[in-house]
């Protein structure tokens, strides 16, 4: 299984953005709420689950969207 990440470093703050890699692109809507899974922000590189549990360990923030095992990362 892959995923897309992109960890931002902002005023002491560590974001860790990671996604399945196949919702990439995507838009998700339900009633009044919709989320866009962007490249931009989700990353262009593959990582393992491996990886991203490392990324996830030096988290202050974490933005996880996806259904694949995500929350078993954390």
């Amino acid at each position: 299984m892959k995923f897309r990440m992109k960890i931002y470093r902002v005023r002491g703050e560590v974001l860790v953005a990671v996604c399945d890699e196949d919702i990439v692109g995507k838009e998700f809507k339900e009633g009044d709420l919709k989320i866009e899974i962007k490249e931009d922000f989700y990353g262009k590189e593959s990582y393992s689950e491996e990886e991203v549990k490392r990324a996830l360990r030096q988290a202050t923030i974490a933005n996880i969207s996806g259904r694949k095992r995500l929350l078993n990362l954390l």
